[in-house]
């Protein structure tokens, strides 16, 4: 354990310390991913051909795998100590090319499954790997504060993104980027 005196010359580092930096930039991204694909996940069911309340009903599956995934990845993760083997951006990128790609709404039901285990998977590990990777404790206390306010500031991107229907095809095709500095 550190010291209970705030110690400001380990706030001064981790401002300094180009990994915050990128763990920021990916929490970043990784939130452009969270908030868009989870606030507009229904509209995005709807768009595909679905009334109202079957968009929503099927928000349940991905959602339920979506949560399977995030506890099965971090039990192993933990498990093993390494996060980075978990690093499910690469999947993401393909579900979204699926969902782009394709004109099958079965098809494209499919790529939300595979879209929802990089979208919620990433962003956690992103903050148990700064957690592990920065110390002392004031220096990682600043870095993972520095990481949340950048990363949290991409919901105003994300909202951006889906203004308005149609919300599949071009709007998606946005978010493809987005994984890659996860990866």
């Amino acid at each position: 354990m550190g010291s209970n005196e705030l110690d400001w010359n380990e706030v001064k580092l981790a401002f300094l310390d180009p990994k915050t930096w990128l763990s920021a930039w990916t929490q970043f991204c990784q939130n452009i991913l969270t908030d868009g694909f989870g606030n507009f996940l229904p509209s995005i069911l709807h768009a595909m051909g679905h009334d109202t309340l079957a968009s929503n009903y099927l928000t349940i599956h991905v959602y339920y795998l979506r949560a399977l995934a995030f506890f099965t990845f971090a039990f192993l993760s933990d498990k093993y100590g390494k996060c980075g083997m978990f690093a499910t951006n690469l999947i993401g990128a393909v579900g979204y090319a699926i969902l782009i790609g394709v004109s099958n709404s079965a098809v494209k039901y499919f790529a939300c499954f595979v879209c929802t285990i990089a979208v919620y998977n990433g962003t956690g590990l992103n903050l148990a790997w700064l957690n592990v990777n920065t110390a002392p404790q004031y220096r990682r206390a600043t870095a993972i504060e520095i990481q949340q306010t950048v990363g949290n500031t991409a919901g105003a991107v994300a909202d951006q993104i889906y203004r308005s229907s149609p919300y599949l095809l071009v709007r998606v095709s946005r978010l493809v980027p987005y994984p890659s500095p996860s990866v």
